[in-house]
């Protein structure tokens, strides 16, 4: 499907490649020319986008690298530090250390999105809150079952929930999660899974906790990407 129609049929829902390469600060032909040809076409069904609207999911072409270095969350941070807060980059503790912080985890250093389209919801698989990490699971499996064949429903990892709260913040002007929690797939160094969200007025939050927490503003926001 042509981008143009993707647009129509999500009434405008979709961040484009060349919106991102402007809040990056890129130019398009840094762009490794095969994420330029993916951004032309969509590769989904109409009626599977029909129901990304109905669900107020946004299209989003995630990418690896701008080009200059790979989009790390240590570089997305770099790049945007206005967006982040500040506060728990470096010195926030959780229930399994004193003193963590994301950009003290090498998966920062190194994990990226894989370049592509997925649709991303606004906010949390209602059924997901306040349920431990692994009591998630059977939800979605559900989820999988009730999506589109050609469809692969899954947690985000830690860089894709970064890439897409900070990127529509920078392109839409839209904070998602403003007072929740995605729990993403990315495990920390000790066990602990990555949780990013709560993007309110002090910025993008990124936790890890054990999988054992239950918290009613801690969910999974499920991402949808073509099947292979």
């Amino acid at each position: 499907m042509d981008l143009a129609t993707a647009k129509e049929l999500l009434a405008g829902d979709v961040i484009a490649l060349e919106e991102i390469a402007r809040a990056l600060g890129a130019d398009l032909e840094q762009i490794p020319s095969l994420a330029r040809e993916m951004a032309q076409q969509v590769p989904f069904a109409p009626e599977a986008l029909k129901r990304a609207r109905q669900r107020r999911d946004l299209l989003v072409f995630r990418l690896d690298t701008d080009g200059r270095a790979p989009l790390t969350i240590a570089r997305i941070v770099e790049l945007f530090p206005a967006v982040f807060d500040q506060r728990l980059l470096n010195k926030v503790g959780y229930l399994l250390r004193d003193q963590w912080g994301i950009l003290r985890e090498p998966l920062a250093h190194s994990l990226t999105c894989e370049a592509g389209w997925a649709l991303v919801p606004r906010d949390l698989l209602p059924s997901s809150r306040n349920l431990s990490f692994y009591d998630q699971e059977p939800l979605l499996a559900a989820a999988r079952e009730d999506t589109d064949a050609n469809l692969a429903l899954r947690r985000r990892t830690a860089a894709e929930a970064v890439y897409d709260l900070a990127l529509c913040q920078l392109v839409r002007g839209e904070r998602l999660l403003r007072d929740r929690f995605d729990w993403t797939s990315s495990v920390t160094m000790d066990g602990g899974f990555l949780t990013v969200g709560r993007d309110g007025e002090d910025g993008i939050q990124i936790v890890a906790f054990s999988p054992a927490v239950r918290n009613a503003k801690l969910g999974v926001c499920p991402t949808r990407l073509p099947a292979r």
